[in-house]
This record gives structure tokens, C-alpha cells and sequence, in this order.
């Protein structure tokens, strides 16, 4: 009986814990504010879903395109958009944080319960109480979804390669990678540690297993990246713009506008120093992949080579992930967020590899991890300010939006909205104008571009914006969230006699 008493307190103790990370992460997304780069997500997911348009052959993209085929699936059963594309995200951290907690529950599965949950509660701390992962989780945008895929190839792999067949099991990593590289260009480089691995694994002893496993890897990515295949083949001189030269034209705008933030390699590094490190939850998580990971656990990992792949393949995760973080100019926090769940997993395989818990013992190294979640425990609590707020409604900015889209809809029934903030008129029923979808980003940079690069391209600049309104005229201009781009499109209102309307303290609506 006090067998089985254990076991239902252990499991209310797991369901407590998950439902405190979900109410958690779900109260923060609630409530962060207006971000712009969610509107090109939100809009090609929209018009892939009303109107059939695929990005790159109709309008300009500027990612990879897989999270374009999630959220039009999600605007198919919502008529909430940036509610329903955040609560995906959301989804996506909760799997996170359930993976987290089962790859430590695996990790210590020969100590006791008390040990293993406590190792594992406290990892799911670890990345609750990280800044990088709660600023970034919950956001409509191509972050949370990748770094979920290849925490899943590494379980797939961890659970994979220690089969006699393990074919399948490597097919469905390189599947779930080349998913994650279809959602963010940066997660190619997880390719790279898996295909290293391989290399060293106990089950590629002869030459022919090496070959077939990496042949599955490979073939399990290409079918993952096949989205992002048939896209490039419809539109292959927009998708090289989209997801490569656009990214130049970006740090071009930057420059021209005396832009503060890191550029250079050395700015990014400062950077990382200076915004990242100065808070306590990146910096202990920092030193702390540092001490266990990198350092004490390569101590004994050689003891074990089915452990010795898992070990290097994590550790090569890291760092690959965090190169990826640096390579997109400038850096923005949330680039830096691949690492960290990963960082985690490197920790507690540094503290299982390192000094393990013989005979129950606890030792040095469990009261070092746990000394640093008490500690990480304190700067979490005021967050809990979100979960409290949650009762209130009118709190939620998803809803705010979804609200103002409606009013918007009741001023413009019909026509389009010409904005470069689509999520609004969206989330209301309101059609825009697909050459905007990207919300700022094609606008600011157009006219990099000569004439005839927009026109192939279907970028709009400031100077084509007349002719281009001329043939399909809007019903309203929406401005307001993008001041420093949007004066063209506040003259066009005025030269044509439309009058201005504020329906929000930051949006206005020019309408005839």
C-alpha cells in the first residue's frame, strides 16, 4: 500500500509541475506585447489558408516555410489567429519542458525516486527560470518549434542507436532535423553533430552499417527539408532572396539608419556579455554548462561508449547551435535562445557522467545543481505575477488584437487594408494586401532594389507605391506600430482625401 502511495504522490508532484510550467509559459504569452516579427508568420499562414497563396511564388517570404503550412492548418479551426499561433508556441515549450524533465527522468532511472525527480523538477527550473527561454517561448514566430524537433531527434537517437536495427530510428532524426532546418535556416547546422556521431557510434563498427545509417540520416532530412524543395523549385530566385540575400539587404537598412545594436562578431560578442550574461539566470546556466558539461563530466565519459556518443553528441549540439545564434546580423536576444535547452541536457549529463549516485548517495555535485535551482527558483517567483493575471481578460494582447481586428472589420467591410502591421486587419477578417505580408521588412529594404529586382521579386518601394495603389486601391490605411517607415503611407492617405481615425492609443485607421 505505501508502495502504491508513492507512486500517486509521485505522480501528483509531476502533474503539479507541469501544470505550473504551462500556466507559466501560457501567462507570459498572453501577455507579451506587440512583437513585428510575428506578422509575416501570422500573414503567410492567413493567406495560404483564405486564398492559397504559397510564399516566395506570390509574395515575398523571408524564412524557411514549414511553420507557413502549421499556422494556415491553425487558421483553418481558429478564427483567432495570433491566440491560436501563440498557443502553438506554447505547445511547443511544454513539449520542451516535458523532454527536459524525461530525458533527466532516463538519465537517473537507477537512483530513487526522490533523486530522480528532484534532478529532473529541477532541470524543468532551470529552464523555466531562463530569461532567454521566457522572453522567447510563447511568441508567434520560428523558434520554439525547431528547438522542440531536434530535442526530439536527440531523444529519437539517445532511445535509436542502441538497437540492433537502428535504421529507423536514425531515418526519424535526420526527418525531425530536416523539419527544424524547414522552420529556421540556422538548425542545418544540427545536422552536423548527428552526422558526426554516426560516425562513432557502437553500431557503426562495420562499414556497411556506417553507410546505411548515414544514408537513412540523410534520406530522413531530405524528406524533412521537401516542403522547402518544392517551394524553391516553384519559386527558386525568391527563395534565394527570401532566405539569403534579404538578410544582407537588412544589414545594409541597418547601417544606413546608424543602427546601436551588434553587428560585427566582436559587437555581438559584447553583446552577449553585456545583455545576456548580466542576468543571473543566463549566467549561471552559462557557467554551469561550462563546469558540468564541458568540463568535470568529460572525466568519466570514456567509461561507456554507447554514453561517450550520447555525451559528444549534446556537447556538439551546443556548440553548433550557439554558432548558429551568431550568425544572423545584427543579433536579437531571442537568437540566442537554440542553445539553451540543450545547455540543460548537457548539464545533467556532465552531473550523471561525472560523480554518479551510487547506493542513493547524494554528493558534491547534487548539492552544486540543486544550490544553483534554489537559487534560480528566486528570480522565478515574480513571474507568477502572469499566471495571477491570467483571470483577467482584458489582459490577454492576443484578445486585444482579435478585438481592435473586429472594430476594424466594422469600419472596412470591405476592400483591403494597406498596413505594414498585418496582424490586426487579419485577426478581424479584413484582406491586405499580400506584397505586405512581411509586415516592415520588404518595405524598408525595397529600395536597395532596383526596379527591376522589385518587380521580379514582388517588392514594393516607396516610389512604386502610387502605381501600385492605383491599380487596386485600398479601402483603409492602418499605421501606427511602424512610425519611423510608415509617412509614405500616411501622405498617400492624405493626397487621396482620407481622414484619420485612432481606435487605439497607438493605431489609427485612414479611411474615404
Amino acid at each position: 500500500m505505501s508502495g502504491l502511495f508513492k507512486r500517486f504522490a509521485l505522480f501528483l508532484l509531476i502533474a503539479a509541475l507541469f501544470l505550473g510550467s504551462f500556466l507559466l509559459i501560457w501567462g507570459r504569452a498572453m501577455q507579451k506585447e506587440y512583437n513585428r516579427d510575428e506578422n509575416q508568420f501570422i500573414a503567410s499562414g492567413e493567406l495560404l489558408a483564405e486564398q492559397g497563396l504559397l510564399p516566395y511564388r506570390d509574395y515575398p517570404y523571408f524564412h524557411m516555410p514549414n511553420l507557413v503550412f502549421v499556422y494556415a492548418f491553425i487558421d483553418e479551426l481558429s478564427e483567432y489567429s495570433l491566440l491560436s499561433a501563440r498557443s502553438f508556441s506554447v505547445v511547443c515549450a511544454i513539449l520542451t519542458v516535458a523532454f527536459i524533465f524525461l530525458i533527466a527522468y532516463n538519465l537517473f532511472r537507477n537512483q530513487s525516486s526522490f533523486i530522480r525527480f528532484t534532478i529532473s523538477g529541477g532541470a524543468v527550473i532551470l529552464l523555466l527560470a531562463n530569461p532567454i527561454f521566457a522572453y522567447t517561448s510563447g511568441s508567434a514566430w520560428n523558434h520554439d518549434l525547431p528547438v522542440l524537433l531536434v530535442l526530439i531527434a536527440f531523444w529519437v537517437y539517445v532511445q535509436g542507436v542502441k538497437k540492433e536495427q537502428p535504421a529507423i530510428w536514425i531515418f526519424t532524426c535526420g526527418l525531425l532535423v530536416g523539419l527544424a532546418t524547414g522552420t529556421r535556416l540556422s538548425f542545418l547546422l544540427a545536422g552536423i553533430p548527428f552526422l558526426v556521431t554516426l560516425l562513432y557510434s557502437p553500431q557503426t563498427t562495420f562499414k556497411q552499417v556506417r553507410i546505411k545509417i548515414i544514408l537513412a540520416f540523410c534520406l530522413g532530412m531530405m524528406i524533412g527539408l521537401l516542403p522547402s524543395l518544392v517551394l524553391f523549385a516553384a519559386a527558386p530566385q525568391k527563395f534565394i532572396f527570401g532566405n539569403f540575400i534579404y538578410a544582407e539587404l537588412n544589414t545594409s537598412f541597418r547601417e544606413e539608419t546608424a543602427y546601436k545594436g551588434p553587428m560585427t562578431l566582436p559587437e555581438k560578442f559584447e553583446y552577449m556579455q553585456i545583455e545576456i550574461m548580466r542576468l543571473p539566470g543566463n549566467l549561471i546556466l552559462f557557467l554551469a554548462t561550462i563546469f558540468f558539461a564541458f568540463t568535470v563530466g568529460v572525466v568519466r565519459f570514456r567509461e561507456n561508449k554507447h554514453v561517450a556518443v550520447e555525451y559528444l553528441l549534446i556537447l556538439l549540439l551546443i556548440l553548433f547551435l550557439a554558432i548558429g545564434s551568431f550568425l544572423p546580423t545584427p543579433a536579437f536576444y531571442q537568437y540566442f535562445y537554440a542553445p539553451v535547452p540543450f545547455a540543460i541536457v548537457g548539464i545533467l549529463y556532465g552531473l550523471a557522467n561525472s560523480n554518479e549516485l551510487l547506493d542513493q548517495r547524494v554528493n558534491w555535485s547534487f548539492i552544486l545543481f540543486i544550490q544553483m535551482v534554489v537559487i534560480l527558483s528566486f528570480f522565478l517567483i515574480k513571474d507568477y505575477a502572469y499566471v495571477i493575471r491570467l483571470k483577467n481578460l482584458d489582459a490577454w494582447f492576443p484578445l486585444q488584437v482579435h478585438q481592435l481586428g473586429k472594430e476594424i472589420r466594422t469600419l472596412v467591410p470591405h476592400g483591403k487594408i494597406l498596413t505594414l502591421t498585418p496582424i490586426y486587419p487579419l485577426d478581424g477578417g479584413v484582406e491586405i494586401y499580400s506584397d505586405f505580408a512581411t509586415g516592415p521588412f520588404a518595405w524598408r529594404t525595397a529600395h536597395f532594389l532596383t526596379d527591376k529586382e522589385r518587380k521580379a521579386l514582388g517588392v514594393v518601394s516607396e516610389d512604386d507605391l502610387q502605381v501600385f495603389l492605383t491599380k487596386d486601391p485600398p479601402a483603409a490605411i492602418l499605421v501606427g506600430m511602424h512610425p519611423g517607415v510608415e509617412e509614405p503611407l500616411i501622405n498617400y492617405a492624405q493626397q487621396i482625401g482620407f481622414r484619420e481615425i485612432e481606435i487605439s492609443r497607438k493605431l489609427s485607421l485612414w479611411l474615404r
